[in-house]
């Protein structure tokens, strides 16, 4: 009896030491991950600022704004060229002076021509006489001007063409992943011509019609774009690298970085069964979810050095009246498990809000077209943040949170104001890259928010488990542009018919990781991020000046500010790099002979041979 009483009351006293283990390594566990969240945004001063050169290489750009397609095409230069930190200075074809301004050119800088609206017969001629002589110039449009055929190697010019092009087919390597991703079902306006026999064609347009060609003319030579391709935003990265294609280098900045966000996650599962689940796997939805694809995709970011960002929600309701309900049991511990697990794989948690009800009023969207309610107030919006906020605290403790994606990437002003009230620490609003505008939508262009100045837009550019064409050539102008990629899925795509096009979990996930081997196989040196350490970078170089100069055997980067390590695409012709001073490099394309650079100190040297 006694040696029974003393078993229990051991096994008592083992049972209560237990517990309390348990819960200082659950605080442990909640202040680790809180910690690491936080060091992710690193808020202390910009270094000093560093000398600008005297002189550096630059981009001239003439443009008109007269028309909407002019517009259009002025915008994506200036954005596709500020990005890449390019030093440009733009022209008005009006402008008093702008033939003495290309007249005055030196042929290590590059003219680019981005309007078809070319009316002045002395800018025209101060165009040809540049050639010539032996600058470079980029014709990013087509444009029926007669004087101009023979400079772009036109033999033949009958004017516009009556049928539209469908399509992009690039026929020559112009950057990794764009040379074999056609784009399909793209409606551009060409010219209906022929051209000599000694230009190279880089794109055709229906298989057959001339799109991009380089043509010499005197000392001097032209990249020539016979299309509108781009007015259009999603072709920015092929538009940056047709610049970057005459000169014998050419450098651009980028952000280095690869960024997978999970929407909906963590999320409420449906309890029951879902019948393309059940017949292969003969499990329920909240067990496949835990038991597969969970499992499959901590590999596939394991496979891919990968390091996934959540956008966690508490509950699929439609109440946008106040009061609210606070979730169940059921989808607390289903947050628990799943951001437990996603915080333990090196990744982020963010937010996606209350619900899946965009974040918007009476009017600020097309609520019937997505089965949507509107928000009676900011102050529901606020309350049922509140209600996430509360979740978030009681699991994980004082967890900073950084990022949010809007259901449906649509988001009033009110709802911005809702999130950053709720969640001060918030610096990312991630939305759309490109879409069809419409009535609340986030569309955005890198830089900050203009409702909360305080957050940066950082647009997402690719989606899904099935990359098809579109998808990749999304992907790929990103990478051409801005050396990122930021991709996001749905855990529930493999429960609906349409996302995953009635195919089975195992090919998804399939098509999935063969899309990102793809891509570590053609940038290997892309970084892992989550949001908040894409943020931070951003922040860190935003206005970074990059200054350029070269002389024989020698390309010298000047940096505005010490704010290292800062990376770089360096297309060079007909040369190659013997070694780097003040930085690394790694040659990644041989086709192009591109390299990446690491600028590691406030000026770089480059020696070539």
């Amino acid at each position: 009896m006694f040696r029974k009483l003393a078993f229990l009351i051991v096994m008592v006293i083992v049972a209560g030491l237990a517990v309390q283990l348990a819960r200082t390594a659950d605080m442990f566990w909640i202040s680790w991950v809180a910690e690491g969240q936080a060091l992710a945004v690193d808020t202390s001063a910009l270094p000093s600022e560093l000398p600008v050169p005297d002189s550096y290489e630059q981009v001239v750009v003439l443009y008109a704004d007269q028309d909407v397609g002019s517009q259009l095409l002025r915008e994506n230069v200036y954005h596709t060229l500020r990005m890449a930190k390019i030093e440009a200075k733009y022209v008005h074809v009006q402008s008093e002076g702008a033939s003495a301004m290309v007249l005055s050119m030196r042929n290590v800088d590059l003219l680019v021509v981005a309007t078809e609206l070319l009316a002045d017969d002395n800018l025209v001629r101060a165009i040809i006489d540049f050639i010539y002589g032996g600058g470079n110039s980029v014709f990013l449009i087509r444009s029926h001007i007669p004087a101009l055929d023979a400079v772009v190697g036109i033999t033949q010019n009958r004017g516009f063409s009556v049928k539209d092009a469908i399509g992009i087919n690039l026929v020559a390597h112009m950057f990794p992943g764009l040379d074999t991703t056609a784009l399909s079902g793209f409606v551009q306006s060409l010219l209906d011509v022929e051209v000599r026999e000694d230009v190279t064609l880089l794109a055709t347009a229906d298989d057959v019609r001339p799109l991009i060609w380089t043509a010499i003319y005197g000392e001097g030579q032209v990249l020539y774009v016979n299309s509108t391709m781009f007015q259009a935003k999603k072709n920015r990265g092929l538009l940056l690298q047709s610049i970057a294609y005459l000169p014998n280098h050419f450098l651009t900045t980028i952000f280095n970085g690869i960024i997978v966000n999970i929407d909906d996650f963590p999320a409420p599962t449906s309890l029951g069964r879902q019948d393309r689940i059940y017949r292969d796997y003969f499990m329920t939805t909240p067990e496949f979810m835990r038991q597969v694809w969970w499992p499959d995709t901590y590999n596939f970011a394991r496979r891919f050095n990968l390091k996934l960002t959540g956008l966690g929600m508490l509950t699929f309701n439609s109440d946008t009246k106040s009061p609210l309900d606070l979730p169940y049991d059921v989808t607390k511990q289903q947050w628990a498990y799943f951001g437990r697990r996603l915080l333990e794989s090196g990744g982020e948690l963010g937010i996606h809000g209350y619900n899946h009800q965009s974040l918007a009023l009476e009017g600020q969207m097309s609520f019937a077209d997505y089965g949507y309610t509107p928000w009676d107030s900011q102050q529901t919006m606020e309350e049922g943040l509140r209600m996430l906020a509360q979740v978030i605290r009681e699991l994980y403790g004082e967890l900073r949170i950084f990022s949010y994606v809007p259901p449906s990437n649509i988001v009033s002003r009110e709802g911005r104001l809702a999130v950053k009230s709720v969640f001060p620490d918030v610096r990312v609003f991630a939305g759309l890259y490109t879409g069809e505008p419409e009535l609340g939508l986030l569309l955005q262009e890198f830089g900050r928010d203009p409702y909360v100045p305080e957050v940066v837009s950082f647009p997402r550019f690719s989606a899904g488990y099935l990359p098809d064409d579109k998808v990749r050539w999304a992907l790929y102008n990103a990478v051409a542009h801005y050396g990122l990629v930021h991709h996001f899925v749905h855990p529930d795509d493999v429960l609906d018919e349409v996302r995953s096009r009635g195919l089975s979990w195992e090919a998804m996930d399939r098509q999935i990781n063969s899309l990102f081997a793809d891509i570590r196989r053609l940038f290997p040196f892309l970084r892992p991020m989550t949001l908040t350490e894409a943020y931070a970078y951003f922040v860190k170089t935003e206005n970074l000046g990059v200054y350029t100069n070269s002389r024989p055997g020698e390309i010298t980067i000047n940096y505005s500010r010490e704010v290292t390590p800062v990376y770089h695409f360096l297309r060079l012709r007909g040369q190659s790099i013997l070694r780097v001073e003040g930085g690394t490099f790694q040659l990644f394309c041989q086709e192009n002979n591109i390299y990446l650079i690491q600028g590691l100190t406030g000026q770089v040297r480059i020696l070539t041979r």
